[in-house]
């Protein structure tokens, strides 16, 4: 008897070694699986953040080339081809644009030269040449803004790294 009270402590020690040998293994390979999806999810996401900050800055980039060359080259000579000239150039520039904040500051600048139209359309010099001065004095307002739009889209991709 005393023999098969220690066959049956053995075998219960060995069962219970080999289901604590087996709950262990089961809930390593559940954790290392975890731990390796989250890797994956958070090289990903850095990945993804730092496509973001690829993408904001060289779109600053492009624009800030693109955009010079117009806002600096506003019409020297006002007549309306030259007015009309200019907008198409500024409407082009707003349509290879992304960032919604930068085509609505647009948008109110061709908007600004489209009302000056009108305004050239009437012949009163002393009101055609004060709207054209508002006018210049805006592209340079206007290149500000629009850098620290893209600045602050930078700013916002850096820190989501």
């Amino acid at each position: 008897m005393k023999k098969r009270n220690i066959l049956i402590i053995c075998v219960a020690n060995m069962l219970a070694t080999g289901l604590a040998i087996g709950v262990f293994s089961a809930f390593n390979i559940i954790y290392e699986n975890g731990v390796a999806t989250g890797r994956e999810q958070m090289a990903r996401e850095l990945s993804d953040n730092i496509g973001n900050l690829g993408k904001a800055v060289s779109e600053k980039n492009n624009f800030m080339q693109k955009s010079y060359s117009i806002l600096s080259d506003a019409p020297a000579e006002i007549n309306t081809e030259s007015i009309d000239t200019y907008i198409e150039k500024m409407t082009e520039l707003k349509n290879s644009v992304s960032l919604k904040t930068v085509r609505e500051e647009l948008d109110k600048y061709i908007s600004e030269w489209q009302d000056f139209k009108t305004i050239y359309a009437s012949e009163d010099n002393s009101l055609i040449q004060e709207k054209f001065n508002q006018l210049k004095a805006g592209a340079l307002e206007i290149g500000a803004k629009i850098k620290t739009l893209y600045d602050e889209n930078i700013k916002s991709a850096v820190e989501s790294l």
